[in-house]
C-alpha cells in the first residue's frame, strides 16, 4: 500500500503468519523513499527493523496506513513504523554517524574565518551602504 505526494511512501504491514488480527500497529516502510509508483520490496533476507523517528515523513506514511485500513478492511489502533532491513545494527550504526558528521558540519567554522569575522563584515556593509565612513 502507498501514499503518493511528491515521493511514494509505501507501508506494508508486520505479521507473524496470514492470520487476521484485531489491530495492524507494526508496519515496514522502505529505508529511502520511492521515487517511482510501484513499492516492491523483495528481499527474503530482511529479518529485522528499526524504529522510524522521523517526524517529518511519519504522516504521510500514517496517510499510507488509512488507505491501507479503507481498502483491505482492516484496523491500525496504534501504527509504529519499522525500517525493514537485514541488518538493523547496521542501519542504526550507519544513521548515528550521518547524525554525528552532520551536527559537526553544521558547528564547524574554517580557522580562517572566525566568529567575529561575520559580525565585522555586516558592520561594514552597513556603512558602506549608508554611505558612511570612519576614517
Amino acid at each position: 500500500m502507498a501514499f503518493r505526494n511528491l515521493d511514494t511512501y509505501c507501508v506494508a504491514p508486520i505479521t507473524m503468519s496470514n492470520l487476521p488480527l484485531q489491530s495492524y500497529d507494526f508496519w515496514a516502510v522502505p529505508v529511502a523513499r520511492w521515487r517511482g509508483l510501484s513499492c516492491q520490496y523483495d528481499n527474503a533476507r530482511a529479518r529485522s527493523g528499526l524504529r522510524m523517528m522521523s517526524d517529518e515523513q511519519q504522516p504521510f506514511f500514517q496517510l499510507a496506513v488509512r488507505q491501507a485500513e479503507g481498502d483491505y478492511q482492516i484496523k491500525a489502533q496504534h501504527p509504529l513504523f519499522f525500517y525493514w532491513t537485514e541488518d538493523a545494527s547496521e542501519l542504526m550504526m550507519a544513521s548515528e554517524r550521518e547524525s554525528v558528521l552532520s551536527s559537526w558540519l553544521r558547528s564547524w567554522r574554517p580557522p580562517w574565518r572566525p566568529r567575529g569575522a561575520e559580525l565585522f563584515s555586516s558592520t561594514s556593509t552597513r556603512r558602506a551602504a549608508s554611505g558612511s565612513s570612519s576614517g
